[in-house]
């Protein structure tokens, strides 16, 4: 084939991708608007469960499809994503206003106390009373929490991008799956200035390092009604006797991410409050006295 012939062809399959490209980009756009549009719902009536068909009408697509474009754009189904958002409005009821859990319960949607409080703990780590008690503690900012090291262990060691112009601390947060869920395996705090972290004795097999920038806190309860600027996720594989490494680039949140401080909460309690003001103590300390 002469060169020319070589350029046209070359030519042709490139074109032939660009309108590709072109053609997928529009019902991108608009099937995102579509679950962008139900997460507002959701958002705006954290107190009126909308199951999966009331939830597709909003979005107007078939229920079936109106599940697989949501999984899609938030990364989990649309019954998980709204549970997450009632426990953060339920976080955010408990810590500033004098509402009991049960009325909490029932504003965020929740029949039975019972089943509100088991869902809180799964998500948050403590029960809705304990979070109250440990939100009257002062804050204070400490070193990571690291596992106890098997025998035969790994680490990891990451770095951190994040978008120019932010500022806060980052809280990293190392999970067995990619839908984080209860007190993270090992956490990080990477104060302003840092980009560099370490997790240490990790077991072998694979992890997902879940990233969040949030306001340096000026008090317990701004701590824990910050909410995070930007978020990143990776996924590593540790092996015995290994270091292995990792870059999480954060970016901008997005309307259609899911509450992600809910998720690091535990690292947020365990790590940046203490129980006794007035004798701070390592952090491996204050989250065996926390737990």
């Amino acid at each position: 084939m002469e060169s020319s012939d070589w350029h046209g062809a070359y030519t042709s399959t490139d074109l032939g991708a660009a309108r590709s490209r072109s053609s997928n980009a529009e019902p991108d756009r608009v099937h995102r608007e579509a679950v962008a549009r139900v997460v507002m719902a959701l958002r705006q009536n954290t107190d009126v469960p909308l199951n999966l068909s009331e939830m597709a009408k909003i979005a107007f697509v078939s229920r079936f499809h109106f599940n697989r474009l949501f999984r899609r754009f938030t990364g989990m189904p649309p019954r998980q994503f709204q549970s997450a958002l009632r426990i953060a409005d339920a976080m955010r009821l408990l810590l500033t206003s004098d509402m009991t859990a049960l009325e909490v319960c029932l504003s965020v949607g929740y029949s039975s106390l019972g089943t509100f409080t088991r869902r809180f703990v799964e998500v948050v780590g403590v029960s809705p009373i304990r979070l109250r008690r440990l939100a009257s503690a002062r804050p204070v900012l400490s070193v990571d929490h690291q596992p106890r090291a098997p025998q035969h262990s790994g680490s990891v060691a990451g770095t951190l991008h994040v978008p120019e112009g932010s500022c806060g601390v980052a809280v990293v947060g190392l999970y067995r799956t990619a839908l984080p869920k209860g007190s993270p395996i090992a956490s990080v705090v990477v104060t302003a200035g840092a980009s560099e972290f370490a997790l240490n004795g990790l077991g072998h097999g694979d992890y997902y390092a879940l990233a969040a920038l949030i306001p340096k806190p000026a008090d317990p309860i701004a701590l824990l009604l910050a909410e995070a600027s930007a978020v990143g996720r990776e996924r590593v594989r540790v092996d015995e006797g290994r270091v292995s490494r990792i870059r999480i680039s954060l970016r901008p949140l997005e309307i259609t991410d899911p509450p992600i401080l809910p998720a690091l909460a535990p690292v947020v309690l365990k790590q940046f409050l203490a129980l006794t003001p007035a004798t701070p103590r390592r952090a491996a300390e204050g989250i065996t006295a926390l737990r």
